[in-house]
């Protein structure tokens, strides 16, 4: 299914790029908004910037041969632009496969990429036991995926 004209042309503006270290105050702004918190460098990050404003990135953290997304997240103001979708096609075109924990709306998300729901099993035990004490679990309702470039 295609996306609609408004999506691919905002899209198609979306500049992606290595994230640096000075993307990094952006990048956690970006992350704050949405309740989300945690420390690492732009190493395995790229962002998105439209008009020279950093409105999303994406994170890989590889664990046994594996890269996981951790996380993707997009500026609410830009979101169903067509921004997600490219830092995701991005990241599968240069790892080949990504791996992700997703909850919530994301799943759909994913779903609608080419992810996959795959075996909890096959998940890197440290981020699988991020889950299992996560105090949000009963309500977050994790769901592993998966998918390939192609």
């Amino acid at each position: 299914m295609d996306a609609p004209r408004s999506e691919k042309v905002a899209a198609q503006k979306a500049h992606i790029r290595p994230a640096c270290s000075q993307d990094m105050p952006a990048i956690y702004a970006l992350m704050a908004a949405y309740d989300m918190f945690g420390e690492f460098s732009a190493e395995g990050c790229v962002v998105a910037e439209v008009n020279g404003r950093l409105c999303g990135f994406a994170r890989v953290e590889e664990a046994d041969n594996t890269p996981y997304l951790r996380p993707i997240v997009v500026s609410r103001q830009n979101q169903g632009q067509g921004i997600g979708k490219a830092l995701l096609h991005h990241l599968l075109n240069q790892k080949g496969r990504l791996v992700v924990i997703s909850r919530g709306s994301a799943v759909r998300f994913y779903a609608q990429a080419g992810f996959e729901t795959t075996d909890w099993e096959q998940i890197h035990p440290p981020f699988r036991h991020e889950c299992v004490v996560c105090p949000e679990l009963e309500t977050c309702n994790p769901i592993p995926l998966s998918a390939a470039a192609g």
